[in-house]
């Protein structure tokens, strides 16, 4: 990246609660991250360049990580307990 300070952000997320982990799927258009609010998941929309809010679950977590082909989400909590999540089909 060239770009420094200000001019560096491209887009800038507000979260309920503060965010211990964040990750992008494969693809880069969906963005996850968690923290003690729970998960939240942004996707991004190719053709209007939009980011939209996608799926909100108030499963707290310290860490995350994406499952085969960004089809689950999986978080572990600060006591250790690991939660599947998976969007409807």
């Amino acid at each position: 990246m060239r770009k420094e300070g200000e001019a560096a952000i491209l887009k800038t997320f507000e979260s309920s609660a503060q965010v211990q982990d964040i990750s992008f799927d494969y693809t880069g258009q969906y963005l996850a991250f968690v923290g003690k609010g729970g998960v939240e998941i942004k996707a991004y929309r190719k053709k209007e360049k939009v980011w939209v809010d996608g799926l909100q679950v108030a499963v707290p977590g310290e860490g995350l990580a994406w499952g085969p082909e960004a089809g689950k989400v999986v978080t572990v909590n600060e006591a250790g307990v690991v939660s599947v999540l998976a969007g409807s089909a």
